[in-house]
């Protein structure tokens, strides 16, 4: 009843025996992949191996993949808390080092200022016996202890005394030039201008030598020696030194410090002297107020003014001159009487 023909009946049979899907039942999905599986068992079988070994070596691999991420994650975090530490033993070791050098530093400091104070001490007991023992000692009797009798002038004193300076102190030259600055001042307000000048000469040498050329103390020889200079006449030599020493107190003391000012006031000295009136007055009107700001009692200013005023009655500025030295007269009469 199922086939039209003894034929059909016979190809549904050959299909049967060759695992091929039969045409007397409804070809279902189910039906014709049970009769696929059972004629291609072996390649199916083959195939599902090889699938599975996919699968398998997938799954290795993932496992593997994530275990390898893992441990990625597991080594960054361990040279993140590495560096992490290392940073910060930098730092502490960066803190140690910091701490000993500003230690050091402090150290040296003090040990500067000890020698500093020790230089400073021994100069000046050296100025003290000085003037104590071959200044003073010249008013002795004649011939007792350096003596040179009840009568003996300051200026004689002093001179006889610079023999001594000359040879005692070729082993302290910072001693020497002290002595020398004392020496020099003392014979500039003596009048002798030009045994004055030769006292700040040696100074200026001796404190170039072992202080440097910019020093406060080899500036101070300088502007000393100019002043000696400007005394003898030597306006030229005089001008040249003031303008080094102005250049160098303003690169080493600034320009608002007091010695910077005083050398701008005996510069304009030295332009008045050689009748640069022009120069004189530029430089004073740049100095004076601040002067009047900074320093408004100090005898450098009213100098300052007496420069100005000379430097515009020089340019014919005579209204200006008289209003200035009027001023500046006041000001003298209220400060020195």
């Amino acid at each position: 009843r199922r086939y039209e023909t003894a034929n059909g009946f016979a190809m549904d049979v050959q299909r049967y025996l060759a695992g091929e899907p039969v045409l007397a039942v409804p070809p279902s999905a189910g039906y014709r992949l049970r009769k696929f599986a059972r004629k291609h068992r072996a390649a199916l079988t083959t195939a599902a191996a090889i699938l599975l070994l996919l699968v398998t070596g997938v799954a290795v691999s993932t496992w593997q993949a994530v275990r390898a991420a893992h441990a990625e994650r597991a080594a960054r975090t361990v040279a993140e808390q590495a560096a992490a530490a290392q940073h910060a033993e930098a730092e502490r070791a960066e803190g140690e080092r910091k701490a000993k050098q500003d230690a050091l530093a402090a150290a040296e400091a003090e040990k500067k200022a000890k020698e500093t104070a020790q230089e400073r001490e021994a100069e000046t007991k050296a100025v003290l016996d000085f003037v104590q023992n071959k200044v003073f000692a010249a008013a002795r009797p004649q011939g007792q202890a350096g003596g040179l009798g009840h009568e003996v002038t300051l200026r004689k004193a002093i001179e006889a005394a610079l023999p001594f300076v000359e040879k005692s102190f070729s082993n302290q030259p910072l001693i020497e030039a002290r002595l020398r600055m004392t020496l020099g001042l003392s014979f500039e307000y003596l009048g002798a201008a030009k045994i004055a000048a030769e006292q700040f000469e040696r100074a200026r040498t001796l404190y170039t030598q072992h202080r440097g050329p910019d020093h406060p103390e080899t500036l101070r020889s300088m502007n000393n020696l100019a002043n000696s200079y400007g005394f003898l006449g030597r306006h030229d030599a005089a001008l040249k030194l003031r303008q080094d020493t102005l250049a160098l107190r303003r690169a080493k003391l600034g320009p608002d410090h007091r010695d910077t000012f005083f050398s701008m006031v005996n510069l304009a000295d030295s332009y008045l002297a050689l009748r640069e009136y022009a120069a004189a007055a530029k430089l004073c009107e740049e100095a004076l107020p601040v002067m009047r700001t900074k320093l408004p009692d100090d005898q450098s200013t009213l100098l300052c003014m007496v420069n100005l005023a000379g430097s515009y009655s020089g340019l014919n500025r005579h209204a200006d001159a008289i209003k200035l030295g009027e001023e500046t007269l006041a000001l003298l009469k209220a400060k020195l009487g």
